[in-house]
């Protein structure tokens, strides 16, 4: 049986977002820690470890490796905290139309990647505070040392691969262990850009968990029509990918068919329990000169 506390959702919308927010990058970008063991013998590999971030917000990766020497197969043991956080460049989109390549030789400006590490050391009790990072492009990869021991001479060296995420059809748990998904209760606002500023359009309460997608479907009218039906139709769908350290990573999008063409956009976000963040999707009208401008403010609450 799941038993779960899901914090009180604002009950109001907040306030429209501002005119165009800056988005960092188009999707979450999927890291990958490969921890080295080096030393005068060569090197092993000890642990890999997995987080998926969105870009601005920090993310954590935690490893504990034994270090062999004289014989002894521990003499030493670190269990290291990797907080990561990407700055600026530009992702490349998580998803497009289905089925679609990622864009060849597009330039694009490289993510910087910023690492605090602290290592925990024992028997000694030793702490290591340490700094870092680089730039790094979509996919690509980054050294960093975190920890050298003075018992035994090893070197642990951190490989940090980054590419953008992939949603998958099975989400499989970080530690390996089953466990049931966390729920996540969504407050989901769904504004339309028009000409005079922001209509809201649907404000719904959504619930699912996570590694899973909620989704909602709403409908509005491209310009006036007759009747009293709307004339279009988008489905938008919350993902929730994983939490860690206390931020619940995701994804928004918005997809459907308007005047006869599939249509989808997909933007990444990053929230601590009852925070609120404003996305911006633009999807690309039948015309090929307008795009339909839409601003979503979502809530989670998990």
């Amino acid at each position: 049986m799941l038993l779960a506390a899901v914090a009180p959702v604002p009950p109001g919308p907040p306030p429209p977002p501002a005119p165009e927010p800056a988005a960092v990058a188009s999707g979450l970008v999927e890291v990958e820690a490969t921890v080295l063991l080096v030393g005068a013998s060569g090197s092993e590999q000890a642990r890999r470890e997995r987080a998926v971030l969105s870009p601005g917000r920090k993310g954590l990766l935690q490893v504990s490796v034994a270090l062999p020497g004289g014989g002894e197969p521990v003499v030493e043991t670190v269990a290291i905290d990797l907080r990561l956080r990407l700055e600026g460049g530009e992702a490349q989109p998580a998803a497009s139309e289905p089925g679609a390549a990622p864009v060849a030789g597009r330039d694009r400006t490289p993510l910087r990647m910023v690492i605090d590490s602290t290592a925990h050391a024992a028997p000694s009790g030793e702490v290591v505070l340490r700094s870092g990072g680089g730039e790094v492009n979509l996919p690509g990869s980054i050294w960093y040392e975190p920890y050298v021991s003075a018992a035994t001479g090893q070197r642990v060296v951190v490989h940090l691969s980054a590419r953008s995420w992939v949603q998958e059809e099975v989400v499989v748990p970080r530690t390996g262990i089953s466990a049931a998904p966390a729920p996540v209760t969504y407050r989901l606002w769904i504004y339309r850009r028009t000409a005079s500023g922001l209509d809201l359009v649907e404000s719904p309460v959504l619930g699912s968990l996570v590694g899973h997608t909620a989704s909602y479907t709403f409908g509005f009218r491209l310009e006036p029509a007759r009747g009293s039906q709307p004339s279009e139709s988008l489905q938008a769908d919350l993902h929730a990918v994983e939490i860690s350290d206390g931020v619940l990573t995701g994804t928004a999008t918005l997809s459907g068919v308007l005047r006869g063409r599939p249509v989808r956009a997909v933007a990444p976000w990053g929230l601590r329990n009852g925070e609120q963040a404003f996305l911006t999707l633009r999807l690309p009208l039948a015309d090929g000169t307008t795009d339909l401008g839409f601003e979503l403010a979502i809530v989670a609450a998990f």
